[in-house]
């Protein structure tokens, strides 16, 4: 094989090898959007880099819009700040993020009820912590706040933790009682017990 000849067979194969790495990066973004669960309009999460994920906002104390955002307003309310007519603001959490990471607030999800049951509108792993900046705990929620349950009305849950929070054993036990981060956000945990922790959501890989 001449030397011309060898080169050019070398070029297409880098780039048919460059190529193939294209479309396995590709195919691994696929598979990381498939394994998200849909937020809860205004939930707050923790991302350890400084790109915001699709869907979300820092959460920096931003002056927000009332009329573009109605549905984030009416769960957020006056909370944060703003002046009740034109804007409202979203948390600033800024400060008490972990060096490195950023409190992100969902400004797309589900809309959270306001409804009392055991089980929540989306998938949530049974025990599984969240943080929501609601004046309410949506369906399938508890706030993390220490608080004494029955163990025959939350038998999953106590199956999951026991009584590493507190509790009798018997008839009670307790849930973790988690610091707030600010006034009006709060951890919450989940009482669904439709997907437990050994079994997951399906989602995941």
């Amino acid at each position: 094989m001449s030397l011309t000849l060898f080169k050019k067979v070398s070029v297409i194969w880098l780039v048919f090898l460059i190529g193939l790495s294209g479309l396995w990066n590709n195919f691994s973004v696929e598979r990381a959007n498939a394994a998200a669960v849909e937020p809860y309009l205004g939930e707050i999460r923790l991302f350890p880099y400084n790109a915001t994920p699709r869907g979300w906002m820092p959460a920096r104390g931003q002056t927000m819009s009332i009329s573009q955002n109605n549905a984030l307003y009416s769960l957020l309310g006056l909370n944060f700040g703003g002046d009740g007519v034109r804007t409202f603001s979203l948390p600033n959490l800024t400060n008490v993020a972990p060096d490195g990471m950023s409190y992100y607030i969902a400004i797309n999800g589900i809309f959270p009820s306001r409804e009392e049951s055991i089980y929540g509108e989306g998938l949530s792993v049974l025990g599984e912590v969240r943080l929501f900046p609601y004046q309410f705990t949506p369906p399938g929620f508890l706030a993390a706040n220490g608080q004494e349950l029955s163990t025959s009305a939350y038998s999953d849950l106590y199956k999951m933790i026991g009584t590493t929070y507190g509790g009798d054993g018997n008839t009670t036990f307790k849930l973790p009682n988690l610091p707030k981060i600010h006034n009006n956000i709060k951890y919450v945990i989940s009482t669904d017990p439709t997907q437990l922790a050994e079994n997951g959501t399906g989602n995941e890989y």
